[in-house]
């Protein structure tokens, strides 16, 4: 069903021209034989006159929701990666610097660990709900970079 509403509030079916400001909205629901709602799909399209002229251009919006074929997502998640591959260096690092061969001192030391301890929740997070890869190998990273992670942690 298509509406068109003016900006007095008067509704119509049609429109015929665009002498004044206007909102076309179109919807779609659907659901299957069950009754389970499936995919949703809303169409807002505005089109709003930008003055009364008519040699002025026509300005266009359209809003719609979110399909999943928009949000494709990497097999792997290479910044959770590199976040727990940096934070598992830094932790190990510093600890061996610091506290095995005493190079650094503890009030470098126990910030920097803090922080890489910080920032090595994040990836024991993300394998824990299995978000880190998807696809063939998806239980076997997540589980390594998780634990990995963890290690600073004292997780695993």
């Amino acid at each position: 069903m298509t509406t068109a509403t003016t900006m007095d509030g008067k509704e119509s079916e049609r429109i015929k021209d665009f002498s004044e400001d206007i909102m076309i909205e179109e919807s779609t629901e659907g659901e299957d034989n069950e009754g389970d709602e499936v995919e949703q799909s809303t169409k807002k399209v505005t089109v709003t006159r930008l003055s009364r002229s008519s040699t002025e251009p026509v300005r266009v919006k359209r809003l719609s929701l979110i399909t999943s074929e928009d949000l494709k997502t990497p097999t792997v998640a290479i910044p959770t990666v590199a976040v727990a591959a940096g934070s598992l260096a830094v932790w190990a690092s510093v600890l061996y610097y610091g506290a095995y061969k005493k190079k650094v001192s503890a009030l470098v030391t126990f910030p920097v660990m803090t922080a890489a301890c910080f920032a090595s929740f994040t990836p024991v997070h993300d394998g824990t709900h299995s978000s880190i890869a998807k696809g063939v190998h998806k239980k076997t990273i997540n589980n390594v970079v998780g634990y990995l992670a963890g290690v600073p942690l004292i997780i695993p």
